[in-house]
């Protein structure tokens, strides 16, 4: 900062502003009319030395315009009745299922933003920075707002930001509901009540699942295992009983057939037709097959009880009409899913009773 020559060499704190004209390189400078010190004092102030305080909310939600608007409102609201507050930057993102993004610059753009694409919403960012006159600090500081809104859709989850300090998002690979809430602030205590103001408006836009169907969700690599476990350990106690029936009706004839016979040649040749005869073998080979088809068996039915089981509920942000048009179709799926998974556990245990008879039947 270059001092002005006139009248202020003596007070080396009022510096002058003054707007150079000098030729070089690195160009010509400023001056503003204000102490140093009090301008190095303003300018740290303004930057501040924040801290962050982050929480995510899991679960899922639907998410409208007004909803947005109530963000908006909540914050205006809070931070106009305590304490001297300007906004001095809004901006949003909007991630879209094709992969695409549009960026926003004001809340005004936002809020009548009206997309014309079939397209979903999988995403969505909102930042607010605003510069605040706490009554216990001489300057004003900024204080940053980010709330990031994410759907199962998305892969890209967390909020950064590029050089030119636009938000964005950075890849975690995460692919869950979740709202992200980030504050930066310079007071602890107003950080820690906007954050539990905003966690209080996000949880009541989380939706409370049913506890049976939350279970099932969640375990559900489990419930399929156990299915197809239950149904193979069925089939080999189903075989287990038909070889002891089998063996007991051999006996139980071999032995009519030797009362009958009084010589003992004949009960040698009698005995020589059931071992050449080869019932026994035929039945052990049969037994094979079928513990092996009930094998390949229990892996289907693992396969189809968890993708069935395997049914979260997903989030919404109805900000298109395609949104809107895709929430109905997948509370439908779901609502199918959730019955076709009750309907493969019953025909699962259904097809396992059913296939031990029939096989006990055909090896009698």
């Amino acid at each position: 900062m270059n001092n002005n020559s006139q009248g202020n060499q003596s007070n080396p704190n009022n510096q002058l502003i003054s707007i150079s004209n000098t030729n070089s390189n690195t160009g010509g400078y400023v001056t503003l009319p204000i102490a140093s010190d009090q301008f190095q004092e303003f300018i740290v102030a303004l930057l501040g030395r924040p801290q962050t305080i982050e929480k995510i909310i899991a679960g899922s939600f639907e998410l409208n315009w007004n909803d947005i608007q109530n963000f908006n409102d909540l914050i205006d609201q809070r931070l106009t009745q305590q304490n001297q507050a300007v906004l001095i930057s809004f901006q949003s993102k909007i991630y879209f299922n094709d992969d695409s993004s549009i960026l926003l610059n004001s809340f005004q753009e936002l809020i009548t933003y009206r997309e014309i694409r079939p397209i979903i919403p999988t995403a969505l960012d909102m930042s607010w920075d605003y510069l605040i006159h706490f009554n216990n600090k001489q300057h004003p500081e900024k204080q940053t707002i980010d709330i990031h809104i994410q759907t199962a859709y998305h892969e890209l989850v967390g909020i950064g930001r590029n050089k030119r300090n636009e938000i964005m998002l950075e890849n975690y690979n995460i692919n869950k509901n979740f709202i992200q809430l980030s504050i930066k602030y310079t007071a602890r205590t107003w950080g820690m009540d906007m954050q539990s103001l905003l966690a209080s408006q996000i949880n009541s836009l989380i939706k409370i699942e049913n506890s049976q169907k939350r279970f099932v969700n969640k375990h559900s690599t489990l419930i399929g295992a156990i299915s197809g476990t239950s149904f193979f350990l069925g089939s080999i106690i189903g075989t287990y009983l038909a070889s002891n029936a089998f063996i007991k009706n051999r006996l139980n004839k071999v032995n009519y057939d030797l009362n009958r016979i009084q010589t003992l040649p004949d009960k040698i040749n009698i005995i020589a037709q059931y071992i050449v005869n080869g019932e026994t073998p035929r039945y052990y080979l049969l037994a094979a097959i079928y513990i092996l088809l009930s094998l390949i068996a229990s892996f289907i039915i693992f396969a189809i009880v968890f993708d069935k089981a395997n049914n979260e509920k997903r989030s919404f942000i109805l900000l298109t009409d395609k949104a809107i048009q895709d929430k109905e179709s997948t509370l439908k799926k779901i609502d199918k899913k959730w019955k076709e998974f009750i309907l493969s556990i019953v025909i699962s245990f259904i097809v396992n009773v059913l296939s031990s008879y029939l096989f006990a039947y055909i090896t009698r």
